[in-house]
């Protein structure tokens, strides 16, 4: 499948249109997103599907423009993709208004399809809409897809059709139009200093453009500390965890625990599969977990003892968690890297449960085996590629699928599933939420 976006209009005369801009811009819109239509839907007046949309491009635009640095660079702040119905929550609204297509204008029938970060690249999620929960519009979208794309294959997608609006438009002195081209202005004449101001509070869910209402040690972290080191794994987990009233001292936190243990990089010893693109985070986390299992000469269902013995198995001096206790944000769980080429360390706030500590472990052992390539990393809360791959990977390092299959059957009741989760958790020194997950995420129709 083609790692592509294309946004494609045709301009269109619409002399129902009031709005002078709106009928300057109207056009017949489609976007492909890996040669899947993402705006395909069934028309409720013809009962045919089409690919097409016919609606003002300037609304669009105007919206790409506002949240362009937050489209390329913050990640998905949940697991999944918020429900429709949770829109006007408090805890999704501001991030669904930055990321959702459907809210550059409540009045026209777009999409709900999704731009964000995942880390290496940058997603299009989009998903279809359920026969019965628009009535009032002039259909439904039909089609639910996932396509990663590269960052700048992204970007050049969005810059060519902000592009063609604004020569839409070329002449006009209509107020937004002006606004428009002044904040266009502001992205596509900005140097590298300023780009990478933009980046790094993007990746934190900030608007760049309204830093004069930020804390001043906000601004001078963002410009002064971080700016020339966006490109390292350890900026980029940062800011991808980070929330603004914490991010000074978190990061201090950061520094202190990655200097003061002597926190390096290393080339991991088995190159891992290329991630980002064509990968499942999921699938590779668990692929890399029975691989490393095997490394260590452990039996597909073989229960790990302790990451130390792991460590041993695997021809190291030591695996060791250091005890961190400098309060960084929740959403910052440890600081990962290697001490030595035979010394990989994992430090952080010590966990109040000793399943919780094994856990974490093993998702800071993901880190050390395959991410630190390049510098330390951090073990967070974020939801990107590397988080995500780092959980399935100790999922399935501490309590492999197979193991539990064996154990769980589709029609086990209630009780009985109940039972079978304690031995095993017991077993296998891991939260029965880790089973859950893992009878989730291999398709298993069990009730929990």
């Amino acid at each position: 499948m083609s790692r592509s976006l294309s946004i494609e209009c045709e301009w269109l005369d619409e002399p129902g249109a009031s709005d002078p801009v709106e009928r300057r811009t109207w056009a017949m819109l489609r976007i492909v997103a890996g040669d899947r239509s993402v705006t395909r839907l069934l028309d409720r007046i013809t009962e045919s599907e089409r690919q097409a949309l016919f609606v003002p491009a300037f609304p669009i635009a105007h919206w790409l423009v506002a949240n362009w640095w937050c489209l390329l660079h913050e990640p998905m702040r949940s697991e999944v993709l918020p429900a429709p119905t949770v829109f006007q929550h408090p805890a999704h609204r501001p991030w669904m208004l930055r990321h959702c297509l459907r809210a550059s204008d409540s009045g026209l029938f777009l999409p709900r399809m999704f731009l964000y970060s995942n880390g290496p690249s940058v997603c299009v999620n989009w998903a279809a809409d359920e026969e019965d929960a628009y009535p009032h519009m002039p259909g439904y979208f039909v089609e639910s897809g996932l396509v990663c794309a590269e960052r700048d294959v992204v970007d050049v997608a969005l810059r060519e059709f902000v592009s063609k609006v604004l020569s839409r438009l070329q002449g006009s002195n209509a107020p937004q139009v002006k606004d428009l081209r002044q904040n266009w202005s502001a992205i596509s004449e900005g140097d590298a200093e300023e780009s990478a101001f933009c980046m790094a509070s993007a990746q934190m869910g900030l608007d760049p453009y309204s830093s004069d209402t930020w804390d001043a040690a906000l601004v001078q972290f963002l410009e002064h500390q971080v700016g020339d080191a966006l490109e390292e794994p350890l900026t980029r987990d940062f800011l991808e965890a980070a929330t603004a009233p914490s991010a000074v001292a978190a990061w201090r936190w950061v520094a202190d625990t990655t200097q003061s243990l002597g926190l390096q990089r290393r080339m991991p010893s088995r190159p891992r599969p290329p991630i980002g693109l064509t990968a499942n985070a999921a699938t590779i986390g668990y692929s890399l977990a029975q691989r490393t299992r095997g490394m260590a000469g452990l039996s597909a269902r073989a229960p790990v003892a302790d990451l130390s013995s792991l460590a041993e198995r695997l021809g190291w001096g030591s695996f060791s968690f250091e005890e961190r206790n400098h309060l960084p944000p929740s959403s910052v769980r440890a600081a990962v890297g290697w001490r030595s080429d035979t010394e990989p360390v994992v430090a952080g706030p010590q966990p109040g449960r000793s399943d919780s500590l094994r856990f974490l472990e093993a998702r800071g052992l993901y880190h050390v085996l395959f991410g630190c390539e390049k510098g330390p990393r951090l073990v967070t809360e974020a939801h990107t590629w590397d988080q995500q791959a780092s959980r399935a990977f100790a999922a399935e390092l501490l309590v492999p699928r197979d193991a539990i299959l064996d154990r769980c059957a589709p029609d086990t009741n209630s009780q009985e599933l109940d039972n079978i989760l304690a031995t095993l958790a017991g077993e296998y020194q891991v939260s029965t939420k880790v089973i859950e997950h893992q009878l989730e995420n291999s398709g298993i129709s069990v009730s929990i």
